[in-house]
This record gives C-alpha cells, sequence and structure tokens, in this order.
C-alpha cells in the first residue's frame, strides 16, 4: 500500500495547513474567505400595490374574508361574559355563541398518590442471590 495512509508529501493527500502537497493557506486565501456568503444588493423597489397583493389568495376568497364581521355584546352582570356574533356578507350566513373568558379558569390541585400495598416477598431480593433465602 503507497503512502500508508501518511498526509502530506508522503502520502500525497491531504495533510495538514503547510505542509507539501496539502492545503496552502496563504494570506490572499484567507482574506478571500468567506467572500460566497455575501449576497448581491436588494433591488426591489416598493409599489403602491404591495399593502393590497396576496399571492395565495383569490379574488373570492378576499371578498369572502372582508365580508366577515364580529361583534361582540357584553353581557351586563356577566363577569366577562360577552354574546359574539359573526356574520358573513357574502354567503348570507352567520353564527352567535356565548364567550366566556374565565370558562377553563380553576385552580391547579393535584389528587392525592393512590394507596400501593407493599408486599415485601415481592420486593425483597426475589432469588436473585443464591443461598439467601
Amino acid at each position: 500500500m503507497p503512502g500508508g495512509g501518511l498526509a502530506g508529501a508522503e502520502g500525497g493527500g491531504r495533510g495538514p495547513p503547510g505542509s507539501a502537497g496539502g492545503d496552502e493557506w496563504t494570506r490572499e486565501r484567507l482574506e478571500q474567505a468567506g467572500t460566497w456568503l455575501k449576497r448581491p444588493p436588494y433591488d426591489y423597489q416598493p409599489t403602491r400595490f404591495d399593502d393590497f397583493w396576496r399571492p395565495n389568495e383569490s379574488l373570492l376568497a378576499e371578498w369572502v374574508r372582508k365580508g366577515i364581521r364580529t361583534i361582540s355584546i357584553p353581557i351586563p352582570g356577566g363577569n366577562g361574559r360577552a354574546l359574539t356574533c359573526v356574520v358573513s356578507l357574502l354567503q348570507l350566513g352567520g353564527g352567535c355563541g356565548i364567550r366566556d373568558p374565565n370558562l377553563n379558569e380553576q385552580p391547579a390541585v393535584a389528587r392525592p398518590p393512590p394507596e400501593v400495598p407493599f408486599k415485601p416477598e415481592l420486593q425483597e431480593d426475589n432469588g436473585s442471590v443464591p443461598g439467601r433465602e
């Protein structure tokens, strides 16, 4: 096997920096390192239509999105509850429901640990050491 896995001039492979036949890191190459990461400047100029442009939305989807209205009517004495209605003008439909921000608010309570009986004949040694009974 020629070279025997040696790096540099004897082995003909890549060796440490500065060795013969290996990577040659000169001052010029060090200064050029990382220049491939630099990108060209972004030359896009925004137009007046950018606020209205939705690339993945059709005209019908935009009309439906703009035609939906949400109305929230607070319930007096309801402790934050409100009657919330969503109306779609284009579809001529809607729906109402009660919104309660405190609905799932519960104090955190942990349950007590379960009662597990202790059985020494099952827990201790279980015949793993020969000669002990």
